[in-house]
Formats: C-alpha cells, structure tokens, sequence
C-alpha cells in the first residue's frame, strides 16, 4: 500500500534523512522505532506532503504521492495524527471531530463516521459537548486520533501516540490501535516506546540518525542486539 523508496529529506542545507526505504503492506500494522532526533517525525511529515524530499519516491496504492498537497494525500485515503496532537483546544471534541470530517458532503455519511469513532472511543461520546483543551491527555490522544478517522483513512500514520501517557492509558491506546488494524486499517505508528511498538506490530524498522539501521518481523527485530541493547535495556 505504502512504499518509501531511497527517500532523502533536508531542513535547509541539512540532510536529515538518508536513503530511507520502508514499505507497508495493505492491512499490516507496521512500527518506525527510534530515539528522539531519529527521523522519525521527518519521515512521516514528509509521507502526508507536510514536508517535500530532496530525493527518492513515495507511493501509495502505486501512485506517486511525493509530489502532491497534503489535502490531495488526505482524499486519497491517508490520515496522520500528528506529535503534539494539534487538536483545536477552544473547540468541543464534536467540533473537532467535524474539523476532521470536512471533505464529508452527506449527512448520513458523516453519521456513520461519527458513530464508528465513538465506538472506538466511546469515552468521547460522553465529553462531545466538551472544550477539547479541558480534556486529559490521554482523552486528547483519543480525540486526535478520532478526528483522523473522521476522514475514513485507508492508512493511518501515528506518531508517538503513547509519548507522556500514564501505563494504564497507554495499554488502552495500545488495544484500540490493535482493534483498528484487526478491522481493516493499515496503520504505521512511529514510537519510541519499543515495547510497545515491538508487542503491537508485525514488522519493524528501527531509524537512528537518519537512517534504517534495522528491518524485519517484530520477533526478528526484537532479538538483534542493537535493539536488545537500546531500546529493550536487556
């Protein structure tokens, strides 16, 4: 579905990624680990159009996206919940989840997306009338990734969806990703959590400086002793 090939990206006249090749496949929930300052963020604001390469291709579904806006990505079936989550904190959780249903011409459409997020989130359902910005982080992460399924992706990008979450809402985040990838939706989430990361998805690349320095199933990746050491503390 998605296929990232020798892709190089620069801020300025600094290279930050290098010759990256990942590929995602119809229906995988894929991982992108690493530290901070890896490339990850880099990598998949450059998939959604944020961000333009300096060379290498992106395509999704066999056509090239490398080139396009990011709204023309977005109809094409691509959502990304950002790092940050950059949710509109004056607005209630509805307003939000309607910011990300805005290409949604039909009521009844727009109906059914809002039932399926809140049967995902259902939390959200009871603070629909809520300011998003009195929410508590892990509500937040809930309405940032709700209001990218507003927009009925295909492939979801997830960054760091657990990043200053408390365990037990990080658990809670961890099953919903896992019932969304077992419903149908591809999904490549970019973590620094590797054990989460490695116990969620099927295959793995791990980044540092730039560059994929590791590649494979999660059970292959999880046994390297790059990994073992940097990530795993064992």
């Amino acid at each position: 579905m998605l296929e990232i090939s020798s892709l190089n990206v620069a801020y300025g006249r600094v290279q930050v990624l290098f010759d990256v090749s990942i590929s995602v496949g119809q229906g995988e929930l894929v991982t992108v680990i690493g530290a901070n300052g890896a490339g990850k963020t880099t990598l998949l604001l450059t998939v959604s159009g944020v961000l333009r390469s300096i060379g290498g291709e992106i395509t999704f579904d066999g056509d090239r996206i490398d080139r396009l806006r990011p709204h023309e990505i977005v109809g094409m079936g691509l959502g990304h919940v950002p790092q940050g989550k950059e949710l509109f904190p004056a607005m209630t959780v509805l307003e939000n989840l309607e910011m990300g249903a805005h290409l949604v011409k039909e009521q009844d459409e727009y109906q059914h997306r809002l039932a399926r997020a809140f049967d995902f989130f259902p939390r959200l359902s009871e603070r629909a009338r809520q300011r998003a910005g009195t929410l508590s982080g892990g509500e937040q992460q809930m309405l940032a990734i709700a209001r990218a399924l507003m927009g009925n992706p295909r492939l979801l990008l997830l960054d760091e969806p657990s990043a200053g979450l408390a365990p037990i809402i990080v658990d809670q985040l961890a099953e919903i990703i896992l019932d969304m990838n077992e419903q149908g939706l591809t999904v490549l989430l970019v973590e620094q959590n590797a054990f989460l990361a490695l116990e969620i998805a099927k295959k793995a690349y791990v980044m540092e400086s730039g560059l994929v320095v590791e590649s494979g199933d999660t059970a292959v990746v999880r046994k390297s002793d790059l990994v073992r050491r940097a990530y795993l503390g064992i």
